[in-house]
């Protein structure tokens, strides 16, 4: 299919939504429990948050340092900047990414993993 025909989707990896809106407090302020999951409700627009965001061609993202943190494993550690290219290049890969991949876009996944770009996904 041509570009304007093809379809959009959106993948959310590593989510920790609450489906129940914390438990029951009312959110948003005011409305019944279940209304943010409704399709009138905030969490109906985070595609066209994230649509908006990428369209801007900015994200914010932090590079991880390679000496301030380390996670001890027991039998070895890890920087928090490598840890953190593991669990991005395990995202990617979930997608199908490949460092084979010559696309723009598969050369932007490249460059977040090396430079170990880390963004939280509700940003």
């Amino acid at each position: 299919l041509p570009p304007e025909q093809r379809p959009e989707y959106g993948l959310m990896l590593d989510s920790e939504l609450l489906v129940f809106e914390n438990g029951g407090d009312d959110y948003p302020r005011g409305k019944p429990r279940g209304s943010a999951c409704a399709a009138d409700g905030p969490w109906s627009q985070l595609y066209t948050r994230i649509k908006a965001n990428e369209n801007s061609k900015t994200f914010p993202a932090a590079r991880v340092s390679s000496t301030l943190t380390v996670y001890n494993f027991g039998g070895y550690s890890k920087s928090g900047k490598d840890y953190d290219q593991s669990l991005i290049r395990e995202n990617a890969g979930f997608v199908k990414w490949s460092k084979m991949c010559d696309t723009a876009g598969c050369k932007e996944v490249a460059r977040q993993i090396q430079e170990a770009l880390f963004s939280w996904w509700t940003d």
